[in-house]
Order: C-alpha cells, then sequence, then structure tokens
C-alpha cells in the first residue's frame, strides 16, 4: 500500500513540484530524482563489480554524477558539516588555497581548497590550477567516489595537492 502511494506521488508529481531535501539550494522532486540515479548507477556498477560483470555508465549521467559529487559533496561549510571525528588524521589545511581542475566530457570544474569550504567554479581555465584530474566520465565518476584507483584516470601536478583533494573526497563522500 505504501509502496502504491509513493509511485503514485512520483507520477503526478514533476521535477519542479516542491520536495524536502537535505540540500537547501534545491528543494524539489528533480532533485531527489537525481539524488536517486546518481545513487542506483553507483551501486549497481558496485555490484556488477562484485560479480565481475560491470556495465557501462552512461556518460550524461557521470557527467552529472561528476558535478554532484563536486557541487554537493564537496560544498557546503566543512566547519558545520564536519566533525572532528570525520577530519581524523586529515589536516583541514591541507592543500588550502590549491586549485584542482576536473576535467571530463568536455567540461572542467575548478576546486579550489580551504579549511572550511572548497569553492566550485565551472570553467575550463587551468592556468592557475596546481593539479588536475581527467578522464572519461565514467572513470572520473567513480574515482571521485574512491571505486577506481589513480590509474584509471590522468593525474597531474603538484601531488600534496592532489592528496588533499583526494582525502577531502574520501571525508565528503563517506
Amino acid at each position: 500500500e505504501s509502496l502504491a502511494a509513493l509511485l503514485d506521488e512520483l507520477r503526478t508529481r514533476g521535477p519542479a513540484a516542491p520536495a524536502y531535501t537535505w540540500w537547501p539550494a534545491d528543494q524539489t522532486v528533480g532533485f531527489l530524482y537525481r539524488r536517486m540515479a546518481q545513487e542506483t548507477a553507483v551501486h549497481r556498477l558496485d555490484v556488477e563489480d562484485a560479480g565481475g560483470a560491470a556495465t557501462p555508465i552512461d556518460g550524461e549521467l557521470a557527467l552529472d554524477g561528476v558535478d554532484e559529487v563536486l557541487e554537493l559533496f564537496m560544498g557546503g561549510d566543512w566547519d558545520e558539516d564536519v566533525s572532528p571525528e570525520e577530519w581524523g588524521d586529515v589536516d583541514p589545511h591541507a592543500g588550502e588555497g590549491q586549485t584542482i581542475v576536473v576535467r571530463s566530457g568536455g567540461r572542467a570544474w575548478r576546486s579550489t581548497l580551504g579549511p572550511s569550504c572548497i569553492a566550485l567554479a565551472r570553467d575550463g581555465d587551468s592556468a592557475d590550477a596546481e593539479a588536475s584530474v581527467a578522464g572519461e566520465p565514467e572513470a572520473v565518476l567513480l574515482w571521485l567516489w574512491g571505486r577506481r584507483p589513480d590509474a584509471s584516470v590522468t593525474l597531474a601536478g603538484d601531488p600534496s595537492a592532489l592528496v588533499a583533494f583526494r582525502n577531502r573526497l574520501r571525508i565528503a563522500t563517506q
């Protein structure tokens, strides 16, 4: 009965309809659609990897997932959102002021590390970036989620900036 009610809600409410979400900037049903599409894609691949027969993630879905990780999971107030236990042995000041550019599918995202926030810009300028991560959309998405090793993408630039970025990803996506 509750499943039927849920399915009816999903069918009758469009993406622009209001809905409570954990992301203050987007309080719509569309946010929930996006979030569930991303969760399903990554966890489907986890299951398929375990069975040894992973099927590809659609390129556009993977690019949307890259954007989501960099904005929603890496964004926000790290002072408020991350407890001392979550920081563990990671120094919040590691890589401070350094910019890492992520490139995939003809798009680029610039993340600048700070102790209390990670500023995101969506542009292709990498002239002043300390490091970069590049690759096919699926490979980049899965690297960001810690599902693929460094060899699956192309890493360039300052190794310490990449380590600081990877440590932040680990905290943000746990």
